[in-house]
């Protein structure tokens, strides 16, 4: 019978790490949220319904702050394009909505 000298430990693998926005990406999301929000919504928590996600993570993801909590994911931004109509390569780009565009009339 073998006895047992050494300590075993045993680690999970690590997940893989999914894809993260830029910080100009993160920027033009968190830019397309707000703009959807005042165009579409009267209030946060029927913005995170639509959007399949807590009220607090969306108020969060639209915030300015730059902490981990307030960063934007993809999933996200793919959801939040679904629901504007639009590409969700022209909100990582920028390109929507323009800064001419008002966010009550869409003009």
């Amino acid at each position: 019978m073998a006895v047992l000298t050494q300590t075993i430990t045993r680690r999970r693998p690590r997940r893989a790490r999914t894809f993260e926005l830029s910080a100009d990406e993160q920027a033009h999301v968190k830019k397309a949220l707000r703009f959807i929000y005042k165009r579409q919504f009267r209030d946060w928590s029927e913005f995170a319904a639509q959007l399949g996600c807590y009220r607090h993570t969306v108020i969060m993801a639209a915030g300015k702050g730059n902490s981990h909590q307030s960063r934007p994911s993809i999933g996200l931004a793919v959801r939040a394009a679904q629901i504007a109509g639009v590409p969700v390569e022209s909100i990582l780009s920028g390109s929507w909505p323009n800064d001419n565009t008002c966010p009550r009339c869409g003009r």
